[in-house]
């Protein structure tokens, strides 16, 4: 990715046209108005075209913002207020707009005491990375780079705005955070980042559970999450995540992640890859949805079958019974083994051959509970349940039948059970 900026001197037009009738009302209030974090970042980057949320710094206080905000927002939303964050929609856009801040964090909590500001230069000290602490005057479009965000950008540089020890001390999180950032977009941690992270990463335990999991989640979204697991490893945060992980050995680590990176960035599906490293006790205590458990532990098993049976060759039969066990999630599975095992061309071949076929679009028995009935000359009870599963089976072994030829089986069946 290369820097916008350098070649287009209009970067910020669209996002300063989208504000223009707020930035006139703080402007004619008395106060600044600027662009921060995310979307300057991107739009630096070139890589955000979506203007459909603004994050934005003022040095208005709250109540400020509020009465401003107010004469021409659609709706307001004041959860964030104790922080300083005041949150309005304008036509199709969400802006957050914020005051200047110079909060401080106590030792158990990374939740911050809020302190306002009047002073932009101190609120970009106290954010995240130097690449998130640039912000752009919503009324001129004059770029405020007091930390060197934009050399980090184009050097592909992590660091972060103050000394990152405090950094991390006074927010945990932010060390999952630059494990994403380090993917996103291939940035190189300066080693004494790295380092902060290392001593204080038992601090990860302050951060709730929920906010664990969603870094996770992000960072399993990206392209290539390789390198910020790497980062994981080498800040020592792992052992606070995903304890399981922490005793792999470097072959085995970079293998898995490897096999990881190559899948489809789908998070539930690459949680499926690493298999019983991140046990199903392990998502429950990161609170992943019953749902979603079910669905990463029904994918594990698939694999771990398809492991037992590495390039050897199926039976249509067994080819039926992996889609009949794994039915509602065989396309992903296949999708995975794909990506990971794209040796085993037999399994592959196989199941793409008899989907053309039909025979693994469906598992529902041939004849439904009346139709077996009336061949059978039976009344409602559990032998139509039994003759169903048969039935089920019955094409697991044997696959499309013509209705005669399982009438003749149905009936070969229960006279062989009667006799």
């Amino acid at each position: 990715m290369t820097l916008k900026t350098k070649f287009s001197p209009n970067a910020f037009d669209e996002i300063i046209k989208t504000a223009a009738e707020v930035t006139k009302l703080f402007t004619k209030n008395g106060f600044q108005l600027y662009f921060v974090g995310g979307i300057v970042r991107d739009l630096l980057l070139g890589i955000r075209s979506d203007i459909q949320d603004l994050d934005c710094t003022t040095d208005a206080l709250p109540e400020e913002i509020k009465g401003i905000v107010q004469e021409i927002a659609d709706a307001v939303w004041l959860q964030g207020e104790r922080f300083g964050t005041i949150g309005m929609r304008l036509g199709d856009v969400n802006f957050e707009i914020t005051t200047h801040r110079a909060e401080a964090y106590v030792d158990d909590s990374r939740n911050p005491i809020v302190q306002f500001s009047n002073d932009l230069t101190n609120d970009l000290m106290r954010r995240d990375f130097t690449v998130n602490a640039i912000a752009v005057d919503a009324r001129t479009a004059e770029l405020y780079d007091p930390y060197n965000g934009i050399k980090d950008l184009e050097e592909k540089i992590l660091q972060t705005p103050m000394d990152p020890k405090e950094s991390f001390n006074d927010d945990p999180l932010r060390i999952l955070r630059a494990a994403r950032f380090i993917s996103n977009y291939k940035l190189t941690p300066t080693l004494n980042l790295v380092e902060a992270a290392q001593k204080v990463s038992k601090r990860i335990d302050i951060v709730s559970v929920e906010r664990v999991r969603d870094e996770i989640f992000r960072l399993l979204s990206t392209k290539d999450p390789g390198l910020g697991f790497e980062f994981l490893f080498k800040s020592k945060v792992i052992s606070y995540v995903l304890p399981e992980l922490s005793s792999l050995g470097d072959h085995e680590r970079k293998e898995l992640i490897s096999q990881v990176a190559a899948v489809d960035p789908n998070p539930l599906l690459r949680l499926a890859v690493f298999k019983e490293k991140i046990p199903e006790s392990r998502l429950r205590t990161l609170r992943f949805s019953t749902k979603e458990i079910e669905y990463v532990e029904k994918i594990k098993k698939a694999l771990l079958v398809l492991e037992q049976k590495y390039e050897s060759k199926w039976s249509d039969q067994e080819l039926r019974k992996l889609a009949f066990d794994f039915n509602d999630v065989l396309d992903p599975v296949m999708g995975l083994w794909a990506k990971i095992s794209p040796d085993d061309s037999a399994l592959i071949n196989g199941i793409t051959r008899l989907q053309e076929k039909d025979e693994l679009n469906s598992f529902e028995p041939f004849f439904d509970g009346l139709k077996i009935m009336e061949e059978l000359g039976i009344e409602p009870g559990p032998d139509v349940g039994l003759a169903t599963d048969w039935l089920v089976q019955l094409q697991i072994q044997e696959g499309l039948l013509s209705e005669e030829e399982v009438k003749q089986k149905l009936h070969n069946w229960w006279n062989s059970r009667t006799t």
